[in-house]
Formats: structure tokens, sequence, C-alpha cells
């Protein structure tokens, strides 16, 4: 099964130019939090190796760091955001935006061991692998909300994280996505029109960290996210009660179960566009300045 692999690095080497475009990094710290900001116009390109300088104020530190991130295919976003928090120490609020991004894989893994082993439904691995996966992906589910609490409680709000946050709700909603198409929850053009959409949603935060601008989740873009995890958790109970084997014990209807997971999917599709119409009308003049940039 390498299509989700490389789904997932893929995913990841699209996403890794958000926050940085070159191979030097430079974080500079002598701000207070009220000026703390990301100043993505302040870059430089060198024509001779095409090394890109970035700072960003963390007022955290006192000294200024720099690490020399070459951009190849060899080293990805998440390495690169693991080097920063490394050296300036992830906040609490990061870390549980972190816990989305390790229960992604972690989760697909879950999901689909089973299926991998060619086990039966009711069987050991099933109902554990199951149980499991619920009280993981609940708890995954429920840093959303820790983050963005522990973000405002510890003044730990950031562009960093206004950009994190979402990266990591979509990497792990998309790699369920991909688990609930395989098991026929999640129509295949369903989840074709949610990339397209997501990949365009991360083109544009990227033009406009460029530009010196964090776009944060908006309220269509949270409603979104709703819908998604509403999809996700109503698709997983149905397939719960198909893997332990309870759907068969208690003649639950899986077909009629399938449809309302289908439709719920579909909402996802029309929220989500509705969401991504509303980010191009607020930041769309971000995308149509760069588009005319000469420099």
């Amino acid at each position: 099964c390498r299509s989700p692999v490389v789904f997932f690095r893929e995913w990841s080497l699209f996403m890794q130019t958000n926050i940085s475009y070159g191979n030097v990094l430079f974080v500079h710290a002598n701000r207070s939090p009220s000026k703390q900001k990301f100043s993505g116009t302040q870059h430089h390109f060198n024509q001779m190796c095409g090394a890109a300088f970035f700072t960003y104020q963390n007022p955290f530190r006192i000294d200024t760091l720099v690490f020399m991130l070459r951009p190849c295919v060899h080293i990805s976003y998440l390495e690169k955001y693991a080097a920063v928090a490394y050296n300036l120490g992830m906040k609490t609020s990061n870390k549980f935006t972190m816990v989305r991004i390790v229960a992604a894989p972690v989760t697909f893994v879950l999901y689909f061991l089973p299926v991998w082993f060619g086990v039966p439904n009711g069987s050991v691995l099933s109902i554990v692998t199951t149980c499991v996966l619920i009280p993981f992906l609940a708890f995954s589910e429920f840093t959303d909300y820790l983050d963005g609490h522990y973000a405002r409680k510890n003044n730990e709000v950031s562009d960093f994280g206004k950009m994190f946050d979402p990266f990591a709700d979509v990497f792990l909603h998309l790699s369920l996505f991909v688990c609930f198409t395989f098991s026929g929850y999640c129509p295949l053009p369903v989840l074709v029109l949610i990339l397209y959409r997501e990949f365009g949603q991360s083109f544009l935060r990227m033009v406009a960290a460029k530009n010196g601008t964090a776009i944060a989740a908006r309220k269509g873009g949270k409603l979104k996210t709703v819908f998604y995890i509403v999809s996700i958790l109503l698709a997983l109970a149905v397939e719960s009660l198909v893997r332990t084997g309870l759907a068969e014990k208690w003649s639950f209807d899986v077909g009629a179960a399938k449809i309302v997971a289908m439709c719920f999917f579909i909402a996802c599709v029309v929220f989500s566009y509705a969401s991504f119409i509303d980010y191009l009308r607020n930041f769309g003049k971000v995308l149509k300045d760069s588009a005319e940039d000469r420099g």
C-alpha cells in the first residue's frame, strides 16, 4: 500500500514552503509578545544559490539563531518545524498541535492493520485496533481545542501557531478520509475535491506568508472542520460496529449507514469550498499582488 505513504510525503513536501522558502532561516528574538510577527516580506534571494532569508521574532529568546535548512526532498516540512521547535522550545499549545501530526500515521496504521493481515471482522486484532483507535482519535481531535485554549491562556498566540494548527488538522483529517474512501464511506470524487480545496488553501497561505501575512482559521474554516470531524466519527462508528462483529449480531443496516455517511462527506465538500471562497474574498488580493509582482 505505497500510495498513502507517497501521499503523506508529497503533502509534507508541498507544505514545507509555508514557513521557509530557502536554505537559511534566521530566528531573531528581541521583541515582546505584543510585537511578535512573522516578517515574511524581509526576504532577499541569493541568485547564486537560491537562498532566502526570513526573520521570525521570538519573545522567549534574546539571541539570534541561524539554521541551515537545505530545501531538498530529503528534508521535509515537518523536519524543519521539528528543528525550530527543538531549538526554540516548543510551546504548550504547539505540543498539543503536534499530537495531531503524530496521530495521522498512527491512526492510519491502526485502521489498516486488520486489512493488511487479512483477519475477519470480529477477530481479536480487529476488536483490539478498534478499541484503541476510537479513544486515540477522540483525544487527537480534542487537542484541537486544547491548543487554542492554552495559546490564549498562556499568551502563546503566534503566526507559527496560526499556520501550524490548520496544517495539523488537514494532515490528520485527510489521512482518515483516505481510510474511509478505501472502506466505501467517502466517495472517491469527494476525496479528490477536498484534496483540491486543501492544496488550494495551503497555496494561499504560502503566498500570504511570503508577503508577511499569516492566515488564521476563520469561522467558515472552523465550521468546515466540525463537519470533517462529525463525518469521520460517524464513519468510524459504523466501521467499528462492522469490525467488532456487532453490526451482524444486532442486524445493523450498514448499507443505510454508509449512505448517511456519504451525505455527510458530500456536505464536507460544500462547506469546504464555501469557506475557501470566503478566504479568497478576504485574502485574494494577496494572490493578485503576488501574481503582478515583477520584482
